[in-house]
C-alpha cells in the first residue's frame, strides 16, 4: 500500500492525524509513505517509522535526523529511506551510526542534495544490510574516505567528493568490495593516470556498471575496462576525449554491451575505431554531441551509421539525428547522416573524367603490351632463322650451299 501526500502544504494538525492513522494502518500492512515537499515541525513524532516499508520525506527542510531515527522499537521493517533536498549536515548524519542497528532491514538510503561537508568511514557501518546508497550533489568535494559497508551494491557519489591524494586510493574500496554499480560522475580526475584508476578500482571484482562521466578524462582507460571482466556498461561522456588507438577496444569484457561517449571532442570515427566483434554484441554505443568533422574522411562513418542506427540511439527511420551534426570545416548544423559529398569533391575528378583517364590508361598499357609481344615474336623468328642456316655457306651472294 502506498500513502502519498507529497507537496500538499498540510497544516500541523492534519499531519498529526495522518501520522496517527499511518501508525494504525502500518501495524497491519506493508505501507509506503511519501510526505515529500511538506515542511515538517521538529515536534512531530516518528514512532510509526519502524512499521513502514518505505518512507520518503524529500524537500521537507529536515535537519534533525536524531529525532527521526531514534526509536526503541524492535523488528524494524523499514527498507527504503529517502531524505533528499533537506538540511542534513555531517553532524546530523551521525544519527545513522548511533541508531543504525535498529534499522536492520534498511537496504536503500537516499541522501542527495544535503549540506554535508564531510563523511566518516564508519557513519553507515551500523546499517548491516545497506545495499544501495545515493549521496550525490553534496558539493563537499572533500576526500572520499570509503565506507565500511561490506554489503554495498550500488554507490552513487557523483558531484560530491574527490579522491586525493592519489596515493591513498588503494584503501578506499577495500571493505565495500561487492559494489557492482559505481557512479563517480563529476569527480575531477584531471591529474589521474590510468594506473591510479586501476589501483582505486582493483578491489571491485564484481563491477558491472562504471560511470566516469564529467571526470575530466582526456583518454579512454582501455586497460581499466579490460581488467573489469564483469563490466557491462562504461560511461565516459562529457569528457575531453579526442580519440584512441586502434587496439583500445580489443579483448573487451565479454558482457560489455553499453558504451557512452557522448559530448567529447571526437572528430572522426573510422573502420578501426571499434572491432566488428564488439559492435555485434553492443546494445548501445552513444557518440552524439561530439565535434564531428564532415569531409571525405567521414564518408565511411556516415554509411556505417545508416546500418547501425539501433545501437547509436540517434538515427531514426526519418533520418532525424539532432545530436549527430557536422561541426567542421564548413558544414555546421548539417546532419551527419545527410552529409553526402560527391566523388568530385573527394577526388577532384568527375566520373566521366575518371572513366576517360581509365580508358586512356588501358589503351596505353595495351599498346605497350602489343609492342612488347611483337618484339618478342621477331626475336624468336631470328633465333629460328639462325638455327636453320647453320651449316650453310653463301656462294657469290646468290644462295646457300650446304657444306657436308
Amino acid at each position: 500500500m502506498v500513502f502519498d501526500i507529497g507537496s500538499n502544504e498540510l497544516q500541523t494538525n492534519a499531519f498529526i492525524n495522518i501520522f496517527m492513522s499511518v501508525e494504525k494502518v502500518s501495524s497491519i500492512a506493508s505501507l509506503s509513505l511519501n510526505i515529500s515537499g511538506n515542511e515538517l515541525s521538529e515536534n512531530f513524532s516518528y514512532s510509526f517509522l519502524h512499521n513502514l516499508k518505505e518512507f520518503r520525506a524529500d524537500g521537507c527542510k529536515i535537519n534533525n535526523l536524531q529525532k527521526i531515527l531514534e526509536t526503541n522499537k524492535t523488528n524494524n521493517r523499514l527498507r527504503l529511506l529517502s531524505l533528499q533536498h533537506n538540511q542534513i549536515n555531517e553532524t546530523s548524519l551521525e544519527a545513522f551510526y548511533n541508531h543504525g542497528e535498529q534499522y536492520e532491514m534498511l537496504d536503500s538510503l537516499l541522501l542527495s542534495y544535503n549540506p554535508v561537508k564531510s563523511l566518516t568511514r564508519t557513519v553507515f557501518s551500523k546499517l548491516q544490510k545497506l545495499r544501495n546508497l545515493w549521496i550525490t550533489n553534496l558539493f563537499a568535494f572533500t576526500t572520499f574516505p570509503g565506507l565500511n559497508c561490506p554489503r554495498l551494491n550500488v554507490l552513487d557519489i557523483s558531484n560530491s567528493f574527490s579522491f586525493s591524494p592519489v596515493e591513498d586510493v588503494i584503501n578506499v574500496f577495500n571493505v565495500s568490495r561487492n559494489i557492482s554499480n559505481l557512479v563517480l560522475s563529476g569527480t575531477d580526475l584531471v591529474n589521474w593516470t590510468e594506473n591510479d584508476l586501476l589501483q582505486l578500482l582493483n578491489p571491485l571484482t564484481e563491477l558491472t556498471e562504471l560511470n566516469l562521466n564529467k571526470t575530466s578524462l582526456t583518454e579512454i582507460p582501455c586497460n581499466l575496462i579490460r581488467e573489469q571482466t564483469s563490466l557491462k556498461f562504461i560511461g565516459l561522456s562529457e569528457n575531453y576525449i579526442v580519440g584512441w588507438f586502434s587496439d583500445c577496444f580489443e579483448n573487451m569484457p565479454k558482457d560489455l554491451e553499453k558504451i557512452y561517449l557522448r559530448q567529447n571532442l571526437i572528430t572522426i570515427i573510422n573502420e578501426t575505431s571499434f572491432p566488428k566483434l564488439l559492435v555485434k554484441r553492443l546494445k548501445h554505443l552513444y557518440l552524439n554531441g561530439n565535434l564531428f568533422k564532415c569531409d571525405c574522411s567521414t564518408h565511411w562513418f556516415r554509411s556505417w551509421m545508416r546500418d547501425h542506427y539501433g545501437i547509436l540511439d540517434a538515427l531514426s527511420e526519418d533520418k532525424s539525428t539532432p545530436f549527430y551534426e557536422c561541426h567542421s570545416p564548413k558544414n555546421n548544423g548539417t546532419l551527419l547522416v545527410d552529409f553526402d559529398p560527391t566523388y568530385e569533391q573527394c577526388h577532384g575528378l568527375s566520373i566521366s573524367e575518371l572513366l576517360s583517364l581509365s580508358i586512356s590508361g588501358f589503351c596505353f598499357v595495351l599498346i605497350l603490351t602489343l609492342n612488347a609481344l611483337t618484339k618478342l615474336n621477331y626475336k624468336k623468328r631470328g633465333v629460328r632463322y639462325q638455327k636453320d642456316i647453320k651449316g650453310y655457306e653463301e656462294i657469290d651472294g646468290w644462295g646457300m650451299v650446304k657444306i657436308s
